[in-house]
């Protein structure tokens, strides 16, 4: 489904939401929800958190529909809601935690640790793959905010352009610039690792 059509049919169901029809309401959650639970998931690294976002985002929607001039602009505006909230939650912990690699990228697709270290190591080459997932799980919490996000939820979730155009709020363009620059980031920050482990049994996979 296409970014167009996507905002056209949450369009709908939020104008219908915004004059009080609860069932459009519960509509629109179910076409948003998992888009809004992506976000909130890359930013917070923690499913509890993440379906609390969800839950107080729908919140604060269902209060705010009424004021939202322009239904087109809805579904962006469900995910800044999303997106606020969870780095709201992220800014009030003492600690960070460490960005998750371990989630499934997409369906049919593996970890992204997976797609980085060999699999057929043995046991010393397996001790360095955990040293690699580590490396890989730093140099990603190290990348800018909006380059980790754009990053993990394409690499991780297979959001399409389309789909991160609209979590994200901004043009394709900036969906590929950010891309772009996250990917770039990422290999440089690993450059270093990576010549390093070419030379040892759990190197990695060109």
């Amino acid at each position: 489904m296409g970014e167009n059509t996507a905002k056209h049919e949450v369009a709908a169901l939020a104008q219908k939401a915004a004059g009080g029809d609860r069932q459009a309401f519960s509509a629109l959650v179910d076409r948003t929800h998992r888009t809004v639970y992506r976000v909130a998931l890359r930013i917070l690294d923690d499913t509890a958190g993440a379906e609390d976002v969800v839950q107080e985002t729908y919140i604060r929607a269902w209060q705010g529909l009424a004021k939202v001039r322009d239904p087109l602009a809805a579904y962006g505006w469900i995910c800044r809601i999303a997106r606020n909230v969870a780095t709201d939650q992220l800014r009030a912990r003492v600690r960070k935690k460490a960005l998750s690699l371990d989630l499934p990228v997409g369906e049919g697709r593996s970890p992204l640790v997976e797609l980085l270290v060999h699999p057929d190591a043995g046991p010393e080459g397996r001790v360095g793959n955990a040293e690699v997932a580590q490396a890989v799980r730093e140099a990603i919490s190290s990348l800018k905010e909006k380059h980790r996000l754009v990053l993990t939820l394409r690499e991780l979730d297979g959001m399409s352009y389309e789909e991160l155009a609209i979590a994200l709020g901004c043009s394709l363009g900036t969906v590929e610039s950010r891309l772009h620059r996250a990917r770039k980031s990422l290999a440089r920050k690993l450059r270093g690792l990576k010549a390093d482990l070419f030379r040892g049994e759990g190197g990695w996979r060109e």
